[in-house]
């Protein structure tokens, strides 16, 4: 894996200030996809998703506070894994319960990635295995912010395909996230804070 060591060695520079943003500082607005976000997403109108997502994630927080999920399963590699993969399922199930056309497998596994990232934290600190859980595992969330970073980061890898078949959308996405993790494993830090470089200071 070919990186760019100028912007890995900045971003292991920055790995504690991302680790305590990730803990510390809340998103703007429930489930951390704000208006910039939508208007980005490749979605005509974006009033109906934005309202359908939320709703979704409204009904995540209510299975969390049913203690639907098994915390101490999900706070390992693959328990996460297995978490992740049956939350874009309950979402594009979430699109159909309402009557609505499933938006492509790429904004699906956006929405997910927002929805995760946004539980990385409470004020109270409600779930705190969960937290950290998504802290540690979470993926990054594969916007045109990140995709540039990772384009500069990996110039010689393959580049993410975020339209075309579900399969080749998943495999593409699947692909983009282990080399993130590898990354990870050499510079510290976890893929959330890859995220969080990206938003918070390689594109200033």
């Amino acid at each position: 894996m070919t990186i760019n060591r100028k912007i890995a060695d900045h971003y292991e520079t920055y790995v504690p200030q991302g680790e305590n943003w990730l803990a510390t500082h809340p998103e703007d607005t429930f489930g951390g996809i704000d208006k910039s976000a939508w208007r980005a997403i490749s979605i005509k109108s974006t009033d109906v998703p934005k309202e359908a997502y939320e709703a979704w994630v409204a009904r995540l927080v209510k299975r969390f506070k049913a203690a639907e999920f098994d915390f101490d399963a999900i706070n390992t590699p693959e328990g996460f894994e297995a978490f992740h993969a049956s939350l874009v399922e309950d979402n594009k199930t979430c699109w159909a319960a309402r009557g609505l056309e499933a938006p492509s497998h790429h904004v699906v596994l956006l929405m997910v990635d927002s929805a995760l990232k946004f539980f990385r934290r409470t004020d109270n600190n409600r779930w705190p295995v969960l937290h950290q859980a998504v802290r540690r595992y979470g993926h990054t969330v594969l916007n045109e912010r990140a995709q540039s970073l990772l384009k500069e980061l990996f110039a010689d890898e393959k580049r993410y395909i975020s339209a075309g078949a579900t399969d080749e959308i998943d495999t593409s996405y699947k692909a983009q996230q282990a080399r993130i993790r590898d990354f990870c494993e050499q510079y510290g830090g976890s893929p959330l804070v890859v995220d969080a470089y990206a938003h918070d200071h390689h594109f200033k």
